[in-house]
């Protein structure tokens, strides 16, 4: 049998090269029922970067990423809220 305790924080040391794999592991901890809600305060995500280092570059690389994904997943309902 196998036991999951529950977690409050979920801190990331270093973060996959592929956004959405990023985002499936914070959306693990977050809960999924209104009952899990209730009996879990609230969760942290930490990601932990170094300045001046190469994981600066790749967060915001991964940002820009997840922008652009979002605008072509979206684009049908942007183009009809400029009109």
């Amino acid at each position: 049998m196998v036991f999951f305790l529950p977690v409050e924080q979920l801190i990331f040391l270093d973060s996959s090269l592929i956004y959405i794999e990023n985002e499936q592991v914070s959306d693990r901890i977050l809960p999924t029922t209104l009952k899990e809600a209730e009996e879990k305060e609230g969760q942290l995500v930490t990601h932990l970067y170094l300045n001046n280092s190469i994981d600066i570059y790749l967060r915001n690389a991964l940002l820009e990423k997840q922008e652009e994904t979002a605008i072509i997943n979206n684009y049908t309902k942007l183009l009809k809220k400029e009109k």
